[in-house]
């Protein structure tokens, strides 16, 4: 079984670069619906592996790191293998991120989108 996943912002939280791929720890986090006041469900992922530009991405963040990035593609596979001829299968699931890229901080503060700019002319700005 494997699965493609949308596109989700996380936070990185520590990169080991293991040369042709990098090993990522992170957490990812969404809202649940139909809660006051709101309530989160977290997730925190381990031994991720980032390859191709999202492993370009990430390898110079170091391993102590807090990084938001959006992750727009990856695959989660529980898969079996061949080993030595024998159909192996994993104990884990694993999950590979193959794209990602940096999210920038909004100044707002919180998790919300930056507000309007407003104008501050005078009262000849206003179209009625």
């Amino acid at each position: 079984m494997s699965i493609w996943f949308q596109p989700t912002k996380a936070t990185v939280w520590s990169v080991v670069d293991k040369g042709t791929f990098s090993e990522v720890r992170f957490s990812t986090g969404r809202r649940i619906q139909d809660t006051e006041p709101a309530e989160w469900a977290n997730s925190n992922w381990s031994f991720v592996h980032f390859v191709g530009q999202a492993h370009d991405l990430v390898r110079g963040l170091g391993e102590k790191t807090q990084t938001r990035v959006l992750l727009e593609s990856g695959h989660f596979s529980r898969e079996p293998y061949k080993k030595d001829g024998e159909t192996m299968y994993p104990k884990d699931s694993r999950l590979v991120v193959f794209k990602a890229k940096l999210v920038e901080p909004v100044d707002s503060g919180g998790n919300y989108d930056a507000p309007p700019v407003v104008s501050s002319g005078g009262d000849d700005e206003i179209p009625f």
